[in-house]
């Protein structure tokens, strides 16, 4: 609603943001941001007043209240999630997900009296947040959650390892490092053990003004997010693994903390390549049994790798039909070509003419291990070498044979990502040509690559496909990611004072 029909309708008394005309009330100032709202209320005496406000479901709400200083003033009621700061009487909320309808906060103290707040907040459809996560807030009202995917060993034994993991991708996305945090954890454990570490690491961090999160994870740090925002409530008698459960209540607190998430490489649908290691009998192709069988024997079945089974991942680490409360972004990488025969793997592996020339950086950005891994597991959609479209796109479904076919073309892949239908609150945001461990890295300089620049491509829902915007060209995913933040930050309205009062 803009000022002038905001005006008009308060001079016709009623409607949004109504103060009674029997209060007392001398003004109100509404800043309205866009889809935001910034409030200042000023009063002379608080005896019995109340006050209507709008808001909506993800944006910010700061509500300055120009009371007398009155140091018994306290503040009940108030919704899970906001903040009340005694000292600047200030009130701070991002209604999350399933938080809208009316809220009552009571503001009293025995020397200034009774003030009510009410506050009407608006639902977000699921449209609206599908070209991107919402805007109206700014980088110091928010903090920064990087949670990093598997791994051999604990990232928390070392700083360093941690911070190399992310090659610069933590501080691109998230350039104050006093709102950045790496969370850390065993990445060869189960993630329902590890989990409650996790959350802890979160409820702790610094998150801004508001106190919300963004969290941005890769690869099997996808999984750990969703195990722990799905598993925000008590177990009932139709759950399987009742553990999961054990720890409801801190992850209630990681989910009420949390804005929205930031999916990249997702493997929280599992990867084929997990299953072909953890039960490599179950593959009739011979090279696929025989490379999980040396896998087994090199040491790379683990619990982790067990987590990683798409059936059990889909189903019960992170349950695919079930609201994980908190919009979910997902990024997801690719390859434009990949190896179709073993003829031309080995040629590749031996150094003949598809690896040795230009061509070669049109195959998972020069990594020849990821190009053979994909070819050996064969996904059924297209895959960054460790992860597939089904995972990365965040599809409702736990076969790992899902997909358009191992050998279909682009074209098909993108509107496999785009149309088949999605787990709840899950949103593909762009997929971008880059492999599994480049995608969430500010190493740069294969976006350039001559013969294989990056390409994002973002939901074309007119189409039901995926398309090209050329402005992002040879921009890393992590680049991307901040470009947009920032624009959606910078693309708010300036603000509009509106006087309204008796």
């Amino acid at each position: 609603m803009n000022a002038r029909k905001l005006w008009s309708t308060l001079q016709k008394g009623g409607g949004w943001g109504v103060i009674s005309r029997s209060l007392p009330v001398i003004a109100a100032l509404v800043v309205v941001f866009g889809n935001c709202s910034r409030v200042d209320f000023k009063t002379n005496s608080l005896s019995s007043k109340s006050a209507v406000i709008d808001g909506r479901e993800l944006l910010p709400l700061t509500l300055n209240l120009g009371f007398a200083v009155d140091p018994e003033m306290k503040a009940f009621d108030l919704p899970t999630g906001a903040i009340y700061d005694k000292e600047s009487q200030r009130v701070l909320w991002i209604p999350q997900r399933h938080q809208a309808g009316h809220h009552q906060i009571i503001f009293d103290s025995p020397r200034s009296g009774v003030f009510r707040l009410n506050l009407a907040i608006a639902s977000v459809a699921d449209e609206d947040l599908a070209s991107g996560p919402p805007a109206g807030y700014q980088d110091d009202e928010v903090g920064y959650i990087f949670i990093h995917g598997k791994g051999q060993r604990d990232g928390c034994n070392s700083d360093k390892r941690l911070r190399e993991y992310w090659q610069g991708g933590d501080g691109v996305i998230a350039p104050d490092p006093k709102l950045r945090t790496l969370v850390c954890y065993d990445g060869r454990k189960d993630v329902s053990t590890e989990g409650p570490a996790v959350a802890r690491q979160i409820l702790t961090a610094n998150c801004g003004k508001f106190n919300k999160c963004v969290v941005v994870t890769h690869s099997m740090g996808g999984l750990m997010i969703e195990h722990i925002l799905l598993h925000a409530r008590e177990a009932t008698t139709s759950d399987t693994r009742k553990k999961f459960y054990d720890h409801a209540e801190l992850y209630q607190k990681v989910r009420e903390k949390t804005l929205f998430v930031i999916s990249i490489a997702s493997a929280a649908g599992g990867s084929k390549v997990a299953d072909l290691v953890e039960n490599p009998g179950s593959h009739r192709d011979i090279e696929q049994m025989v490379a999980g069988l040396i896998s087994r024997w090199v040491g790379e079945k683990n619990d982790a790798t067990n987590n990683l089974v798409p059936e059990f991942a889909s189903r019960e680490v992170a349950p695919m039909s079930e609201d994980p409360g908190v919009p979910i972004y997902m990024v997801a990488g690719f390859s434009k070509k990949i190896l179709n025969s073993l003829g031309e793997s080995l040629s590749g592996l031996l150094g003949f003419k598809n690896w040795s020339s230009n061509k070669r950086e049109k195959y998972f950005n020069k990594n020849m291990d990821l190009a053979m891994l994909d070819r050996l597991v064969k996904f059924q959609s297209r895959s960054d070498g460790l992860v597939d479209f089904r995972s990365a796109c965040g599809i409702q479904s736990d076969r790992k044979g899902d997909g358009p076919g191992n050998n279909s073309d682009l074209d098909e892949n993108f509107e496999y990502c785009q149309r088949s239908p999605k787990k709840p609150n899950h949103f593909v945001w762009f997929a971008i040509n880059l492999n599994h461990e480049r995608i969430a890295t500010n190493l740069e300089s294969p976006c350039r690559w001559e013969h294989n620049p990056c390409e994002a491509y973002f939901p074309d829902p007119a189409r039901q496909t995926l398309k090209r915007r050329n402005e992002f060209d040879q921009k890393s995913a992590v680049r991307i990611i901040r470009t947009l933040l920032t624009k959606r930050q910078e693309s708010t309205d300036p603000p509009t004072i509106v006087e309204f009062g008796p």
